[in-house]
């Protein structure tokens, strides 16, 4: 489904609404880097760390979710998935 929609929004001829959905994304991504970031300098985080990397990570649990969600499909899986997340990014 996400290659799908990919593929859509790709197709849009309303150059606004583009540049609406990627305006969003960069906010969203930025967003998550900046707490990535944070989490670093507070020690919360791993050091080695690319923020830009875990950034998309989340964003793509969270987009797999939000479609698993949509077509009502259960994520048996989702705490063990976000465990996975934590593990990999907490010191």
């Amino acid at each position: 489904a996400m290659p799908l929609l990919c593929f859509e929004i790709s197709r849009l001829h309303d150059v606004e609404l583009r540049n609406l959905i990627k305006e969003y994304w960069e906010f969203y991504l930025e967003s998550i880097e900046n707490i990535i970031e944070e989490g670093k300098e507070r020690g919360i985080f791993k050091e080695d760390l690319e923020p830009v990397h875990i950034a998309m990570l989340i964003n793509g649990y969270f987009l797999s979710k939000a479609l698993r969600e949509l077509t009502g499909e259960e994520c048996p899986q989702s705490d063990e998935i976000v465990n996975i997340i934590l593990s990999a990014v907490l010191k």
